[in-house]
Formats: structure tokens, sequence, C-alpha cells
């Protein structure tokens, strides 16, 4: 998955998970500036990234991101397909 791919599925991913279709990110957003990400949404996004991307994040990955743009470099890590 090529980075722009990864930034569209977490960003749709974003936009379903807070109910938020208008939800406008870049690679500097954090959990912060989204209203309403606690760790009861972290986990749910999580998820469904994984099932989006069939992938497996692991529980020290999931909270080791600082921004989305970490969260999409590792997807397409976890791709292996640049």
């Amino acid at each position: 998955m090529t980075e722009p791919e990864a930034f569209r599925i977490v960003e749709q991913a974003l936009r379903v998970t807070f109910k938020d279709p208008g939800l406008v990110i870049d690679r500097g957003t954090a959990a912060g500036d989204i209203d309403g990400w606690d760790s009861l949404s972290h986990a749910v996004l999580m998820l469904r990234l994984e099932k989006n991307c069939n992938v497996r994040i692991s529980a020290s990955m999931a909270t080791s991101f600082r921004n989305i743009g970490e969260l999409v470099d590792r997807l397409v890590e976890l791709t292996g397909k640049e």
C-alpha cells in the first residue's frame, strides 16, 4: 500500500469512528486534535484499520503513534508494499 492509499484509509476510518464525514486531517494531526478521541475510540480505530488493511497492530504499536503521519507510515510498512 502506498502512503496516499494508507492516508485515505486512515482518514476514512477516522471519519467513521468519530462520526464526522467532513473530518480533515494531515500528517501532523494528533489524538488531541480530534474531539472525542479517547482510549475506547482509539481501540475501535485500530481494529477498524486492522480489518481495512488486513494487518495486525499490536497493543504496543497501537499506543506508540504520536500523529497520523506515524500511523500512516507504519501501515505502509506493515503491508510491505510501498
